[in-house]
């Protein structure tokens, strides 16, 4: 027998309404997506000099623009992560789901 620290949850989807497993995984998988398209968009801003993404105007704010832009991807991503962990566990406890 293993040991460790066990608790149960509840997890409230607001505004979210699945009726089929499939549904579940097709949302896991969009956000997964929508992942791999943030990742790249911080690759973009990491790997490019300033010319090649910020324009004229927001020449003389580079840093403000850059750290605008990095953290709501960041902040996009962590959530996007969240509802990915919960899809998950949605998913794992779909067969055993009580009633909506």
């Amino acid at each position: 027998m293993s040991w460790g620290t066990r608790f149960n949850c509840n997890i409230e989807l607001i505004r979210e309404h699945y009726k089929t497993i499939e549904e579940v995984e097709s949302a896991i998988d969009e956000y997964e997506t929508d992942n791999v398209n943030i990742r790249t968009k911080i690759n973009m801003f990491v790997s490019s000099t300033p010319k090649d993404i910020v324009s004229e105007e927001c020449k003389g704010q580079l840093v403000d623009f850059l750290y605008n832009n990095v953290d709501d991807l960041l902040a996009e991503l962590e959530s996007n992560i969240i509802k990915i962990n919960n899809l998950i566990l949605l998913k794992e406890n779909f067969e055993t789901k009580e009633e909506w």
